[in-house]
């Protein structure tokens, strides 16, 4: 999604954006599945050239393990803006199967992916489509589960920052990232009721052992469950290596529980 939401970025501030490809196997047909090039940016030439037929259009809705990706698009309204919800959570209970956990997990999930989802429209400020998508490793060294919601917007930090300006001015977008999960604060400030999705998936991730990985154009900050009784995340920062417009947030739940 990260590759897919820069690519297009690139693309819309002009010059030439080409793709290379060392063959139509593994990375390219993985993609082609996906649904990744059904979103790239025309403007953006690939070697191979892009495949005429998507995989992810012909096969769509046929793997348990995968939800081909999803365009949130700013232009969509009513109902349409929550459509790629609905088969996320859907594949994340095939996974889970039944129990009073797994139904609480699916519960927890479906409303915070709503809001996820909502903060693109809400929030990002970008005309450029947004983008959700999921996908499973059931064999892996540590089975897991991603799910993935990204736009091209002004990020989490920026977005902080323009309503509350000086009450923020010391802090990091790293910290504004840690408080926006752990308090719920928006540009709207502290429990505004807006943003309330982003300490609903802090809230998740740590009831249920997930982590919450965050990008934005200038902070990488990684949110893990500790070992601690206390229901809390810990923090991990990074700087990013390239600049890339929006807020990218990843779940990660584990399979093995």
């Amino acid at each position: 999604m990260r590759l897919l939401s820069y690519l297009n970025q690139l693309a819309t501030i002009g010059g030439s954006v080409h793709l290379v490809f060392a063959s139509k196997e593994s990375l390219y047909a993985y993609l082609n599945r996906s649904g990744f090039f059904d979103y790239l940016d025309p403007r953006v030439t690939t070697s191979p050239e892009r495949p005429i037929l998507s995989s992810a259009h012909f096969y769509r809705g046929r793997a348990d393990s995968l939800v081909e990706v999803a365009s949130l698009d700013p232009k969509a309204v009513g109902e349409a803006r929550q459509d790629a919800v609905s088969p996320l959570v859907t594949a994340l209970s095939k996974m889970y199967g039944e129990g009073k956990r797994a139904r609480r997990l699916l519960n927890s999930t479906f409303s915070t992916l709503g809001e996820l989802v909502d903060n693109v429209y809400s929030h990002s400020e970008s005309q450029l489509p947004g983008f959700a998508v999921l996908q499973a490793y059931p064999n892996r060294r540590q089975p897991a589960v991603l799910i993935a919601v990204s736009d091209s917007g002004i990020g989490i930090p920026e977005s902080i920052r323009r309503g509350l300006r000086k009450s923020v001015r010391t802090q990091s977008d790293a910290q504004l990232i840690i408080r926006a999960f752990e308090e719920g604060l928006s540009r709207l400030g502290r429990q505004s009721g807006r943003s309330c999705g982003l300490p609903r998936c802090a809230q998740l991730a740590a009831e249920f052992g997930s982590t919450v990985h965050v990008r934005t154009p200038s902070a990488d900050v990684t949110l893990t469950p500790t070992d601690s009784l206390e229901v809390r995340l810990e923090a991990t920062i990074r700087t990013p290596r390239a600049e890339l417009s929006g807020t990218h947030i990843c779940l990660e739940f584990p399979l093995d529980q």
